[in-house]
């Protein structure tokens, strides 16, 4: 298939460059799309207070397990175009993307009905307290009622990942980030829109970079879009996206209820401690990029090599891709052992919320290096198309692992020692991986 803009063609050239040449973008977009929620918590946590810092911070989890089924959707097709564009092979390149814009469009329907209609019935569940509770519902209700914008261009990024054309989604982000955060000055500062205002911001940014991405995937990647029939998905190609979106899907559906879990427990601990929590999972985030950018990047590497049997490639770039992000990793989690007041003091001056969340921080970050080896043993097994494996893997060290131990240590060893589980629950998964690793199993997705 020839190469067309700004894709890159990753079965070509020394493993680390072409890597690196596709994270750069995918490392700067992300922080760009993180800034979306960055913002938002700054913005309410300096101009409207903590409560509303607390109700826009938990509803991340809350969000991300509602989406995480369709959003596997995006990881499932993201592999399979790249598997075809490895292979050259351009009508099925094309097929999987208009086939996966009808899942997204069907799957994006029941998401928006729940979401706006069960929004404050969910935040009961998780033990919201009552002062936060208006707010926390409302941004909710706004942000799933435009639901498909999001998932639109998840899907969108994914398409544009397996090309191999990392580039384009920069530029999309990038035009949404500024557009968010000059919405949310307006809104909150100008209009005193408070919660609503940053919800709508959030919102308004997802559709401008949706729009914009489908009008760009059209008019450069669908080259026979006006043939008869073209718009009819492929059952096949969704049986492919499925296979492997799914269990993705359901992966980090039980990993977003993991978080809601423990979210429930920090709940129970105050206002102050919501939202020093919040506020240090947004700079933790942060130390995620690098993790998150090389681990997507490692997929889309071995998906287009698997695709054009180029076998040698795959463990010669998985390798240079983990030694980056550690690399990377060992000097951000340093800047934020040492610099954590100060950065937790941009989202809120409160001494109470500064605690907590210094005490997240320096529980997690210490096994910040186990957690990058996991999300690359993850990326290529997803690239691979194997997705039951880590599925059941990441499932057990979840609820046999981290939230039966954070319930534990909260109650017996105080609300700032519950934040140890993440580390126990990563070395329950790196063991449980290693095993799945040594036993070959996977090897019979080298086909």
């Amino acid at each position: 298939m020839k190469k067309r803009h700004s894709a890159i063609d990753l079965t070509k050239g020394p493993e680390l460059r072409v890597i690196l040449s596709f994270s750069v973008p995918l490392l700067i977009g992300n922080l760009f799309q993180q800034m979306y929620n960055v913002v938002d918590s700054i913005v309410v946590g300096n101009y409207v207070g903590s409560q509303a810092l607390a109700a826009v911070g938990l509803c991340f989890p809350i969000i991300v397990t509602i989406l995480s089924l369709i959003m596997g959707i995006g990881t499932g097709t993201s592999v399979v175009v790249s598997n075809y564009c490895g292979a050259g092979d351009q009508e099925r390149v094309e097929r999987t993307i208009k086939t996966s814009y009808w899942i997204v469009f069907l799957g994006c329907i029941p998401i928006s009905i729940l979401g706006v209609l069960g929004a404050e019935t969910i935040l009961k569940l998780i033990q919201v307290p009552e002062d936060i509770l208006p707010d926390a519902a409302r941004y909710l209700q706004i942000y799933f009622l435009a639901s498909f914008a999001n998932l639109g261009y998840g899907i969108n990024d994914g398409i544009l990942r397996g090309l191999g054309d990392s580039r384009s989604s920069l530029r999309f982000v990038m035009v949404a980030c500024f557009m968010n955060v000059a919405l949310d000055l307006l809104f909150v500062l100008r209009f005193n829109l408070a919660v609503v205002g940053v919800a709508v911001a959030t919102v308004t940014a997802q559709t401008a970079a949706w729009i914009w991405s489908t009008v760009y995937i059209r008019r450069h990647y669908l080259l026979a879009r006006r043939k008869k029939g073209n718009l009819r998905p492929d059952s096949a190609i969704a049986g492919q996206i499925c296979r492997i979106g799914i269990p993705a899907g359901i992966q980090h559906m039980f990993f977003s209820f993991g978080a809601i879990v423990t979210q429930a427990m920090i709940n129970g601990c105050g206002s102050s401690f919501i939202a020093g929590f919040n506020a240090a999972s947004k700079i933790d985030s942060f130390a995620f990029l690098p993790i998150l950018s090389f681990s997507t990047a490692t997929t889309s590497f071995v998906g287009q090599n698997l695709g054009a049997k180029r076998w040698d490639r795959i463990r010669r770039g998985a390798v240079s891709a983990l030694k980056l992000a550690l690399g990377l990793d060992v000097i951000l989690v340093g800047v934020i052992l040492c610099f954590g007041s100060l950065l937790l003091g941009l989202f809120n001056q409160e001494a109470d919320v500064i605690h907590a969340g210094l005490g997240y921080l320096y529980r997690i970050m210490p096994f910040y290096l186990i957690y990058t080896v996991i999300s690359m043993m993850y990326a290529v097994l997803r690239g691979l198309g194997d997705s039951m494996i880590p599925m059941g893997i990441m499932i057990a060290a979840l609820w046999l692992g981290r939230v039966p131990a954070a319930y534990l240590l909260l109650h017996y060893f105080g609300e700032n020692n519950l934040f140890f589980c993440y580390g126990i629950g990563w070395l329950i998964e790196i063991g449980l991986l290693s095993i799945y690793y040594r036993s070959g199993r996977w090897k019979r997705f080298l086909r």
